[in-house]
């Protein structure tokens, strides 16, 4: 499977509430892909948490706790389909949480 799509975060804050992190990504082009994960990480390049499965749209979202979640957060995603086979990860990108 052909890797997926740069991710384009975006993000909403405010006080001590959940920092929203907002995903849009091109489809995959190849016909099977069932879906996408992302892989949300605190350092660069290290993917072994558990993905957060965001279906077979092309926007999403991922909350981050504060404060405990404040610093640089690094989100890359794959591509899947039904009888489990996965791409490599997107492009990785950053963001920092204050």
């Amino acid at each position: 499977m052909a890797n997926t799509a740069i991710l384009v975060p975006s993000a909403r804050r405010g006080g001590l509430t959940p920092y929203v992190v907002h995903f849009r990504w091109d489809a995959n082009p190849e016909p099977e892909v069932t879906g996408y994960k992302l892989y949300p990480t605190r350092v660069s390049g290290d993917y072994d948490d558990p993905p957060t499965d965001m279906g077979n749209a092309l926007t999403g979202t991922y909350e981050i706790a504060r404060p405990q979640g404040n610093g640089v957060w690094y989100f890359a995603l794959t591509a899947y389909t039904a009888t489990a086979l996965q791409s490599a990860h997107s492009t990785e990108v950053s963001l920092t949480v204050t």
